[in-house]
């Protein structure tokens, strides 16, 4: 993320309500309203052997969000990194068929600043 005074910064969250899928199929999760993917939790299912997943996404003053995409189809694991200008937005899921094979891609944008206010001042 650009660097600024970390005290300048407006950042309001909010956690997904209810999980957005069934235990082995199809997701897509986008932040709404240009907010930014902060946190990610998981339920289990022994049955299934799948996991369901809640997202927090956080409202951050003064960026906007440019140039986003979706990155390639990652499987085996959970270790994605991004650029350091850009931010994680949206999580998509295929249906597997069967949760050894589950795959991932990310939604990333690029972080550009609004203006010179990185967002109002924070409140003491």
């Amino acid at each position: 993320l650009p660097v600024g005074n970390a005290d300048t910064w407006q950042i309001s969250c909010t956690t997904s309500g209810s999980l957005p899928h069934d235990y082995l199929g199809y997701f897509v999760f986008s932040c709404k309203d240009s907010r930014v993917m902060s946190g990610l939790s998981s339920e289990y299912d022994d049955v299934s052997q799948d996991r369901r997943y809640r997202a927090v996404c956080c409202k951050m003053g003064g960026i906007q969000l440019t140039h986003c995409e979706t990155s390639e189809l990652k499987r085996q694991n959970f270790d994605f990194q991004v650029p350091r200008d850009q931010v994680i937005t949206g999580l998509v899921s295929p249906a597997p068929k069967d949760v050894a094979h589950r795959g991932y891609r990310l939604r990333t944008c690029k972080v550009t600043l609004d203006s010179e206010d990185h967002g109002e001042e924070p409140t003491p």
